[in-house]
């Protein structure tokens, strides 16, 4: 999930901490989450996948519209 949930944060504006701030999860949780030293427990990807508007396949996976004009999560640095 390490690079999907680093792709939503950045496609939202938010750094690290105010992700962290919006979604009551630390700083070390997102940051480790992005790091793919962490996996998220399934409630945590839940809410994160809800706080994006998203699908839990689609944080887990990345975007699935291919006619999406957003960039893929591979592509965002």
């Amino acid at each position: 999930m390490k690079s999907h949930l680093k792709y939503y944060r950045k496609r939202a504006g938010l750094s690290q901490e105010q992700l962290a701030s919006k979604t009551k999860f630390s700083v070390s949780t997102v940051a480790s989450m992005e790091n793919g030293r962490r996996d998220g427990s399934v409630d945590t990807i839940i809410s994160m996948a809800s706080f994006f508007g998203v699908t839990v396949d689609e944080l887990l996976f990345g975007p699935n519209d291919s006619n999406s004009t957003n960039k893929r999560p591979e592509e965002v640095s």
